[in-house]
């Protein structure tokens, strides 16, 4: 979670990569907030008899903040 500081607005403080995309995301998507996924489908063993497919299942998007001020965010980011 991205801290709220002074040092966070000049861009020193501890918030990781990791988090500032997060933040990001959250505003890029109008203040909805959806888990990152690295992989969307993993195939193993394809045509044997061991053959195992996984399908992501995508959980649904969490509002976070409102749509209205992650636009005014963005927009100010500009």
């Amino acid at each position: 979670r991205m801290t709220n500081s002074y040092a966070a607005a000049l861009g020193a403080s501890g918030d990781t990569p990791a988090g500032l995309s997060r933040l990001a995301g959250i505003l890029q998507n109008d203040g909805a907030f959806s888990r990152s996924m690295r992989f969307s489908e993993v195939q193993l063993a394809k045509d044997t008899p061991f053959e195992k497919n996984f399908d992501y299942q995508r959980e649904p998007a969490v509002q976070v903040l409102a749509p209205d001020i992650a636009r005014l965010v963005r927009q100010e980011m500009q």
